[in-house]
């Protein structure tokens, strides 16, 4: 089975019963979460900068804080894109916001 060309590097996540779709995307000042409705692909994507993730293979070899990014740290993007006002099914801009994992520790 292919995958539509949209939906290629997407993983799936339901939060309150609703699903979405995520992917990483690793920068060298930080990483991005990029969040958009599993139904609607011309939805508003949430993109979360994470500016304490940097991508380690570009500062390789001096150590850089490293986390996991775990369906918990997905989900509470996707409970905090909502609470910015996060519109999923609306064909708008996307919500861009900081998102520091220390500040979110479950």
């Amino acid at each position: 089975m292919a995958y539509a060309s949209k939906t290629r590097g997407f993983r799936q996540i339901t939060v309150a019963g609703v699903r979405y779709r995520w992917r990483l995307h690793m920068h060298e000042h930080g990483s991005i979460i990029t969040v958009q409705s599993a139904k609607a692909s011309s939805g508003q994507p949430a993109q979360a900068m994470l500016p304490d993730h940097p991508d380690p293979w570009i500062h390789f070899p001096t150590p850089v804080p490293n986390i996991t990014v775990t369906p918990a740290l997905v989900r509470r993007v996707v409970e905090r894109a909502l609470a910015l006002g996060w519109r999923p099914q609306a064909r708008v801009k996307s919500l861009q916001f900081t998102f520091r994992t220390s500040d979110h520790d479950a």
